[in-house]
């Protein structure tokens, strides 16, 4: 019998339970906590348009040792725009607990569609217009968060994209009727709460 196996046992969990005190370890594939994904498009003061945005939406969150966690791919989800109320992507989904510190929102055959009587630019709408986010098909939008905990026994992390077409959308836009990559790379947010 080798009396040294037991000594190199306690001796690998120590080591285990120091770099899981050091905070080395943010990603614990043994345990679950939740996490909630919507996708909304906040007022920005006066709403001067109204209409939808649909297509196909997908989430992952990174750790904070660099492993991805896919949440799921939501198809035809529909998102009122400058309404403010949120769309759920999944429901809260379970994921392995751990610290995370990137968003990844994936979009594919988007069609954003905003009917007549609208005011874009200063100009209303005679009739009905759309466009598509029709450059990077699939587009990934990846955004740097403050590092945030998915627990076990914690309440739930939320994940909160604003597709801030007011910040964007233009007579131009509307007029070639396609979104390009960069009017969303740069102004589609994001924000990570819990509640």
């Amino acid at each position: 019998m080798n009396t040294r196996y037991p000594h190199r046992v306690l001796i690998w969990l120590g080591i285990s339970a120091t770099m899981a005190s050091c905070g080395d370890t943010p990603f614990n594939p043994n345990i679950r906590g939740t996490v909630d994904a919507e996708v909304r498009d906040r007022t920005d003061g006066e709403v001067e348009f109204l209409g939808v945005s649909s297509g196909d939406f997908q989430v992952s969150i990174r750790s904070t040792d660099g492993t991805w966690v896919y949440l799921g791919t939501l198809t035809g989800i529909v998102v009122t725009l400058q309404g403010g109320t949120p769309t759920s992507l999944y429901g809260p989904s379970k994921v392995f607990a751990g610290t995370y510190d990137r968003v990844r929102l994936k979009l594919s055959t988007i069609t954003f569609f905003f009917p007549q009587g609208g005011t874009i630019g200063g100009t209303v709408l005679t009739s009905d217009a759309s466009a598509v986010a029709a450059g990077t098909s699939p587009l990934e939008l990846e955004f740097s968060v403050d590092p945030f905990d998915v627990l076990e026994k914690g309440p739930t992390v939320g994940i909160s994209f604003d597709l801030n077409v007011e910040q964007w959308i233009t007579l131009q836009i509307l007029k070639e009727r396609v979104v390009p990559d960069e009017a969303l790379r740069s102004q589609v947010g994001v924000a990570v709460y819990n509640g």
